[in-house]
């Protein structure tokens, strides 16, 4: 009897397992959602299309240029549209004038998510005017196009990432941002920047792939340079990527120079950065 009972139980702990073990292995795996890592900043509706439009990025919107991902939903059902274009339009209202900023749009019209990544280069804080970030889109699901009208606020950066110089050359207005290093260490890093053009009274701001550049890296402290350092070529879309060798920590600046053809166009604007 007392063999015949720890049969029953072991079998019984056996089939509970066994139970367990495929009852787990059944469960599905955690959905991870597309926006996993961002924050949400702004959101509004592109009136007439039928979509929803949510603003995500990794940082609250700065001086500088910002990578912002474009949550698109349908404004009813909230699901995710897969296929639309998007076009930015930002807009500084300073009430005396206004005008827009440089911004990328998204390069795809699909996305399997709904998520379209794109940039806007924001030229200075909230602190004088107000900043919006229309949207247009056309919704490909449905035929339908509309514009989400999306105030957001800006602040400066501690350190400067935009800066704006006139060429000697043409006189014309370009505008650089400095996008890497972003966590800068000892030794080679990557380095980019993108260059747009001022237009139209400050109302388009087309990329510049016209000019080469040239850098040299300053150890402010010490007064030294660094070797092996390697100057940014154009990539496309105005953007321009090298290498900089910061060879030791502490302060530094990367001074550049811009060449159109042979002619300086500039030779004194520099971005700073604090290698730790």
């Amino acid at each position: 009897m007392k063999k015949n009972l720890s049969l029953y139980l072991s079998l019984f702990l056996a089939l509970t397992l066994a139970f367990t073990a495929c009852k787990k292995d059944d469960d599905p795996a955690p959905i991870t959602p597309p926006t996993a890592g961002l924050t949400l900043l702004s959101e509004g509706y592109a009136t007439g299309a039928g979509v929803k439009v949510e603003v995500w990025a990794k940082a609250a919107y700065f001086t500088g240029y910002n990578t912002l991902y474009l949550y698109l939903k349908d404004s009813v059902s909230g699901a995710a549209i897969n296929s639309a274009t998007v076009s930015l339009n930002p807009m500084m209202d300073m009430g005396t004038m206004m005008h827009s900023a440089p911004s990328e749009n998204p390069v795809n019209s699909s996305s399997s998510t709904g998520l379209y990544q794109s940039a806007v280069v924001f030229l200075m804080s909230s602190m004088g005017g107000a900043w919006t970030l229309n949207v247009d889109v056309d919704n490909l699901s449905n035929g339908l196009s509309g514009t989400a009208a999306i105030p957001v606020t800006v602040a400066d950066l501690a350190v400067s990432r935009v800066k704006s110089f006139i060429s000697q050359v043409s006189a014309e207005t370009l505008v650089v941002s400095f996008l890497q290093p972003e966590k800068p260490v000892v030794g080679l890093n990557d380095l980019e920047v993108v260059i747009h053009k001022r237009t139209n009274m400050g109302m388009d701001f087309p990329a510049d792939s016209s000019l080469s550049v040239e850098i040299s890296p300053l150890m402010v402290s010490m007064g030294h340079g660094s070797p092996n350092n390697v100057n940014p070529v154009h990539m496309g879309m105005g953007h321009y990527k090298g290498k900089v060798n910061y060879t030791m920590s502490g302060d530094w600046q990367i001074n550049f120079t811009f060449l159109s053809g042979t002619s300086v166009a500039n030779n004194s604007l520099f971005f700073e950065t604090l290698v730790p």
